[in-house]
């Protein structure tokens, strides 16, 4: 706050022997440039946005592509134990095949 009292102070020597208008101009050109800077950022926000959402869709997209993949290979990998007659695969059974009590 000090900072900016300071800075307002200092500029009051600036404006020493302006007219009005030499007022009123260096006025629209501060909004202007202040317009022209939040434009900027708001360009730049909007970008780092859309990049941002690109990658999360891209990251779905590669986290879809995986678990398809894995659900592929344990549907591969069940059948096959399932031909080969895999107790391992077989619900609270003992290795004997034998079952289990509750």
């Amino acid at each position: 706050m000090v900072r900016a009292h300071r800075q307002a102070w200092t500029w009051q020597d600036e404006w020493v022997g302006m007219t009005m208008e030499d007022i009123r101009r260096l006025e629209k050109e501060t909004q202007e440039e202040l317009a022209r800077k939040m434009r900027e950022q708001e360009e730049l926000e909007n970008a780092s946005d859309e990049q941002m959402q690109s990658h999360s869709q891209s990251e779905i997209e590669s986290n879809v592509i995986q678990n398809e993949h894995f659900e592929s290979e344990n549907k591969s990998s069940l059948a096959t134990s399932k031909k080969k007659g895999d107790v391992r695969n077989s619900s609270k059974t003992k290795p004997s095949g034998k079952k289990l009590a509750k």
